[in-house]
């Protein structure tokens, strides 16, 4: 049973999801749900750390871990960015630039579906992110804080760094993109050479 604990911390994560988007758009017309916001983040944060840390005392790292785990991110940080587009257009809250979502999308598409491809090869290919993957999900997360505490940022006259963070999410999600194709690419090479193949150019 303990070694279960790990993945069903993943798996409430994911759960997170809906109610975080739903709290993020009421925050648009009543500021305290903004708390509420930044408490569910906080959680995200701490059961992120603890699901790990747990997996590492019990010995139960998983495949399915590994899978839920940053799958977790990813939702939290597609569902806030979609509801932050929305908010931007009908609520004249912080306008998040849709061509960030776009990116954001096309690069998790890019990456399933090149996998499920290398996989239809007949070509095995372990998921693991890499560190530009973990990089671009941590700016996603922490861009989406900035602009629900935007408030507080501008009294500290801070408002600057939510920019600087919107160019570094994108930065590392293309990273993050050009990491895993260079990857997969290299995967494909070396079962051909070792299936006798001539490398393709």
């Amino acid at each position: 049973m303990r070694r279960a604990i790990p993945n069903l911390i993943s798996a409430s994560r994911l759960l997170l999801a809906i109610p975080l988007g739903l709290m993020l758009w009421a925050s648009a017309s009543n500021h305290a749900w903004r708390w509420g916001v930044v408490a569910l983040f906080l959680w995200n944060s701490f059961s992120d750390w603890l699901d790990g840390y747990l997996a590492r005392r019990f010995n139960a790292q998983s495949a399915l871990g590994r899978l839920l785990d940053p799958a977790a991110d990813k939702l939290l940080a597609l569902v806030c960015f979609v509801v932050l587009v929305a908010m931007g257009w009908n609520e004249g809250y912080f306008s998040l630039p849709v061509w960030l979502v776009v990116l954001v999308v096309a690069k998790d598409l890019w990456t399933v579906i090149g996998y499920a491809v290398i996989r239809m090869m007949g070509v095995s290919m372990a998921i693991r992110p890499s560190i530009w993957g973990r990089a671009s999900t941590f700016f996603q997360l922490v861009l989406i804080g900035s602009i629900v505490l935007g408030q507080e940022l501008e009294k500290l006259m801070l408002g600057w760094s939510r920019d600087l963070l919107l160019w570094a999410a994108a930065v590392t999600t293309c990273l993050a993109a050009v990491n895993y194709s260079w990857t997969a690419i290299s995967r494909l090479m070396t079962v051909q050479l070792v299936n006798g193949d001539e490398p393709v150019a």
